[in-house]
């Protein structure tokens, strides 16, 4: 499954939300040294528990990530729990 995703670096905590179909992180890294894309592989496969791979947007703010094994329903319902634990 490949995800869409918009990233601002320099956050003070990680942060994930999911809005108009686009899942929004906010990493505390800084984009130098490709520092915030590592973050994001890391925290997005903690949560899926499987390793994802920036495919597409290496220096860009608008990425594609590749969560191997899952299918977009199973991705949904991940972030749907996620958003819950986030505003409960």
């Amino acid at each position: 499954m490949i995800l869409k995703v918009r990233v601002t670096p320099n956050a003070k905590r990680f942060e994930i939300r999911f809005e108009n179909g686009l899942l929004k992180a906010r990493v505390r890294a800084p984009p130098e040294g490709g520092r915030a894309n590592e973050e994001l592989a890391r925290e997005l496969s903690k949560i899926f528990g499987l390793k994802a791979f920036i495919v597409k947007g290496l220096k860009s703010r608008d990425k594609q990530v590749l969560v191997e094994g899952l299918s977009e329903k199973q991705v949904e319902q991940k972030l749907r729990l996620i958003m819950q634990g986030l505003q409960g």
